[in-house]
């Protein structure tokens, strides 16, 4: 079959962003996982890159 330009172009872009996304939430998920566990003021919590600016 032969399809638009236009659809081709929908499709294409379409792709495109579904794809950045799922690397996107997949790196998130992985980096949220690699983050530490600390026991801080009683209580377990993730440590964040920022944690010490948090707790200003």
């Amino acid at each position: 079959m032969h399809y638009s330009d236009i659809w081709q172009l929908i499709v294409n872009t379409a792709t495109t962003v579904l794809t950045f996304l799922a690397v996107f939430l997949i790196q998130n998920s992985q980096n949220r996982a690699a983050r530490p566990w600390t026991k801080s003021s009683g209580r377990w919590t993730r440590q964040g890159w920022n944690s010490s600016a948090s707790s200003m």
